[in-house]
């Protein structure tokens, strides 16, 4: 069984209900590098797994895009980008977790029978 949470805006998490025993924790964002961790968990109890994780090197790509027969071409216009005709999604069903909270949490492991 494996679990997968996502944090608040302040880093905080929390899985609930979970059985007593040592669970291993994993976190990831993207641009940083995972870190895990141990909890143990015990009866009545909430135990406590902090994770830091550090920001992986970066750079940048550039290239040049080119039609298979001849020059660069130019990005489209504005006026020739196709747009989505869907209605625009509101409320609790369009809010995406990996939208709103900078790190993913999980998913622990449960301890060993």
């Amino acid at each position: 069984m494996s679990r997968t949470t996502t944090t608040a805006a302040d880093g905080t998490y929390a899985f609930r209900s979970l059985s007593v025993g040592t669970y291993t924790l994993t976190a990831a964002k993207f641009g940083y590098g995972q870190e895990t961790a141990t909890a143990t968990v015990a009866e009545n109890t909430t135990a406590t797994g902090d994770l830091t994780l550090t920001q992986a090197p970066s750079g940048k790509l550039t290239g040049t895009v080119t039609a298979p027969s001849g020059p660069p071409r130019a990005p489209p216009s504005p006026s020739r980008t196709r747009r989505s005709r869907r209605p625009p999604t509101t409320g609790a069903a369009s809010r995406s977790p990996c939208r709103t909270a900078p790190t993913t949490c999980g998913p622990p492991t449960p301890p060993a029978a």
